[in-house]
């Protein structure tokens, strides 16, 4: 996990951690928990506002204290808080207020994912930037719906993932290529379809809701992938397909974009 990370020295400014160049990776079992609160201090000696303060939500104790060490090494970045379990973190978020959470998705006390919903709620103006060893497009949408401006995976390189923080601050999304990349495919090829069907199908009394279905069923997802997209129901998904067959009058998903194709030609 976290590929080339495993040996890579990195440049440290803490004169606790001066003596430590490398960090291995594969520590025995057991959770290291520490928490870095020091933003009051930093302000208090006139750090300027435009630092970005972050948050990290990581159980695995080497890992959390290798991204400390890397992000807090940063110019304009200042660590608020390193926990491994969400009610430790919601605790560093209202003492703290960091600009960016770098969170995992599985915790010790919960997920990461049903956290960052709840944190939207409460903190919008907090970014959330999920670090996580799972490619499985699903969980990217789970995080997507959860309000998430970005998703890294742990073979990603230190300086990409540095960048990705720097770029979820700024106010961009950022998803992981290797995984991203698909779906990003997929969702363009949807909006074309989309686009350059609207008008026909709302000649046929769809409804803009309906119009979208459409176009995400004939281009292949499930609907239980076009319930997290449209965040509705599966059943819900289920009756608009119902309409849309009985108004196109197809009787199946290869038949719908056989019909939409032929009002794009």
């Amino acid at each position: 996990m976290l590929g080339h990370w495993e040996s890579r020295p990195v440049p440290v400014s803490d004169a606790r951690t001066k003596q430590l160049s490398t960090v291995n990776l594969d520590p025995p079992g057991g959770m290291i928990v520490e928490r870095v609160s020091v933003i009051a201090e930093r302000q208090s000696q006139g750090v300027p506002a435009e630092r970005t303060t972050i948050a990290i939500v990581e159980d695995h104790g080497m890992v959390r204290e290798l991204l400390v060490r890397m992000l807090s090494s940063q110019d304009g970045f200042e660590v608020a808080g390193a926990v491994g379990s969400i009610a430790e973190a919601t605790t560093v978020i209202e003492q703290g207020r960091p600009d960016v959470v770098l969170l995992d998705i599985v915790l010790p006390d919960g997920s990461g994912i049903e956290w960052a919903r709840d944190l939207k709620m409460s903190h919008p103006e907090i970014k959330i930037l999920f670090l996580t060893a799972y490619h499985e497009e699903e969980i990217l949408l789970d995080a997507i719906n959860a309000g998430a401006e970005g998703y890294m995976v742990k073979t990603s390189s230190c300086e990409r993932l540095v960048d990705a923080v720097r770029a979820v601050a700024s106010g961009e999304h950022v998803f992981d290529p290797s995984i991203a990349a698909p779906i990003l495919e997929r969702m363009a090829k949807i909006h074309y379809t989309f686009r350059d069907t609207a008008s026909e199908n709302q000649a046929k009394g769809l409804s803009a809701r309906e119009r979208e279905i459409a176009a995400l069923a004939s281009n292949g997802l499930t609907n239980k992938e076009i319930a997290k997209v449209t965040s509705v129901s599966v059943n819900t998904v289920k009756t608009h397909l119902r309409r849309i067959y009985q108004h196109l009058n197809v009787t199946s998903r290869r038949e719908l974009l056989e019909q939409l194709k032929g009002h794009c030609n």
